[in-house]
């Protein structure tokens, strides 16, 4: 038996076709086993996701084949030709566009079920900007990583090219820097997930709005006179920004109160919070505050501080508190003060008595 296995092996090694055709075989049989192995191997790792192992595979299969394959004909080209350097160096150019289209197309795959994941665990869709951002940044990186390997296969000088590249590469950086700027700083309020479409966030000079559009050199803000506001991405990176949306949808509400003075604080209290008490969306908890907080020109001033569950409504639920106050005030007889100033000359005070007579002998 042995024999026979070492006169079929001589027989095969001095028959090139036969060699070849045995290599190949091999290759495809051993791609299959490749194949059924990685298919194991992803569901012991991934139990719970097999759409995302079906994809993977339909992902790896042609290229992992392709490559088992070309292992194999670059073993055959070695038997048959004694000067096989083009040849070898075309399997290994066609070998680098292979592993570079296969690792595109798996990181994409990877990026995707990553976001995925992302908006199961945060419970809100993932940013649409991001993915597709990195997707193209990855493409390009792996693609001019597989040219410079192709040209270093062929023995082509590249360092002149990546020189010339790298100049290009300052021109444009210093002519684009603004919108480079604006790009990562739109990226930055993206990953860190400051805002979100719907959002209505106050910026640094006071203006308030929604957000609209979150795009990578802007974000657009609508206000409440219904104006469109653009506003570069890296100023909203760099400036305090307050988010009325996060971490939750309720808010704290503050408003001041003044009533004259005369008035019996201890009763303006009791009348303020009952009208805290009447509207149905203000929460019991945290509790309604009415507090004294301080003795003003022409008034004693209150503060209230309420929450609401939806920061959405507070001016329409601001407006109405307003309205509220007002009317338990005025059915009090409690006034609230027009400011006024009473202005006293210390020398008329005085002296008072003296031009009174003076004024009494110019009439005479």
């Amino acid at each position: 038996m042995g024999g026979e296995l070492a006169l079929v092996r001589e027989v095969v090694m001095q028959n090139n076709l036969l060699y070849s055709a045995a290599i190949i075989l091999l290759t495809v049989i051993l791609a299959r086993a490749a194949l059924y192995v990685l298919e194991g191997l992803l569901k012991f790792f991934h139990k719970r996701s097999k759409s995302f192992n079906q994809r993977l595979i339909a992902v790896i299969e042609t290229p992992l084949v392709l490559i088992i394959i070309l292992v194999g004909l670059e073993l055959t080209i070695r038997k048959i030709l004694v000067t096989h350097h083009g040849f070898s160096n075309s399997i290994l150019t066609v070998f680098i566009i292979i592993i570079t289209y296969m690792l595109i197309r798996t990181g994409n795959l990877w990026l995707e079920h990553w976001s995925h994941r992302m908006t199961k665990l945060k419970g809100q869709e993932f940013h649409s900007e991001v993915l597709p951002l990195t997707k193209s940044v990855t493409s390009i990186v792996l693609s001019i990583i597989a040219v410079i390997l192709i040209l270093q296969v062929w023995q082509i000088e590249i360092k002149t090219m990546i020189t010339s590249l790298g100049v290009i590469g300052v021109i444009l950086g210093i002519a684009f820097q603004q919108t480079l700027i604006n790009i990562f700083g739109g990226i930055s309020l993206i990953m860190d997930n400051s805002f979100r479409q719907g959002d209505i966030i106050q910026l640094e000079d006071g203006e308030i709005g929604e957000v609209m559009e979150i795009n990578l050199r802007s974000t657009k803000i609508k206000n409440f006179d219904a104006e469109s506001i653009i506003v570069p991405n890296s100023q909203l990176a760099n400036k305090k920004i307050v988010n009325l949306a996060q971490p939750t949808p309720t808010v704290r509400i503050k408003i001041p109160i003044g009533v004259a003075y005369g008035s019996d604080p201890v009763r303006v209290k009791e009348v303020l919070y009952d009208a805290l008490k009447q509207h149905p969306d203000i929460l019991k908890m945290p509790k309604r505050i009415v507090r004294f907080v301080e003795f003003g020109e022409s008034s004693i001033n209150f503060e209230l501080y309420f929450y609401i569950n939806d920061y959405k409504k507070m001016w329409n639920i601001k407006d109405e508190v307003l309205i509220s106050v007002y009317k338990n005030l005025y059915k009090n007889g409690i006034e609230i003060p027009f400011p006024i100033r009473t202005i006293v000359q210390a020398g008329k005070r005085q002296y008072g008595q003296k031009w009174k007579k003076e004024k009494k002998k110019k009439k005479r």
